[in-house]
């Protein structure tokens, strides 16, 4: 989700919660955007991508999730829970809003892998990404390694999802060389409090 973790909190009031949540977006907009600044050049120049067109993408990253309001509203109902009229705190209605946000970012957003699925003869198969949303979304799991708590390093993340999530096979080789790529270079030190 691009926040310190998936644990779901909980909140006395609406303010609180949005706030708690608009706080995590900027965090991890910030830090997508530092993992830009340290790799952007040399990802792109692996990958082909357009660097122009990867600095756009960072700088819109994630907007949906506060633009979009189907997507605002299930991840607060679900992430950062506050009493609601008509919605208990535990109520399961809460799952089904964030599922719905969940569908909503990957339909609007190229950098995540079920973007680029489809069906073809009432099989699901995925269709090979573009390298500027490769790119964009290994910065994601950068930034996102960066915020810490129980999310994992880049490198292990990709060896957990590269065969679970589907990915075209040339997908899935560009992004085993740009890890390894990653790998091999220069890690910077991040203090999470110079991005809040």
């Amino acid at each position: 989700m691009g926040t310190n973790s998936d644990t779901i909190r909980y909140y006395t009031s609406k303010a609180d919660a949005r706030d708690a949540f608009l706080n995590d977006v900027h965090l991890h907009r910030a830090l997508i955007k530092k993992a830009f600044d340290v790799y952007g050049e040399v990802f792109c120049n692996y990958s082909k991508a357009n660097i122009e067109v990867v600095e756009e993408r960072v700088l819109v990253h994630d907007l949906t999730k506060i633009n979009e309001e189907v997507e605002s509203t299930g991840l607060l109902a679900y992430y950062y829970r506050f009493p609601m009229k008509n919605l208990d705190l535990d109520s399961p209605r809460r799952r089904y809003l964030y599922q719905k946000s969940i569908l909503n970012h990957y339909h609007m957003n190229s950098n995540h892998p079920e973007h680029w699925l489809k069906y073809h003869d009432n099989v699901l198969i995925a269709v090979e990404m573009d390298p500027e949303s490769v790119v964009e979304m290994i910065l994601d799991w950068i930034a996102i390694g960066w915020e810490g708590g129980d999310r994992l390093p880049t490198e292990e993340y990709w060896a957990e999802v590269r065969t679970r999530k589907l990915f075209h096979e040339n997908t899935i080789k560009l992004v085993d060389g740009l890890i390894d790529l990653y790998q091999k270079l220069p890690q910077p030190e991040i203090n999470l409090e110079d991005y809040k």
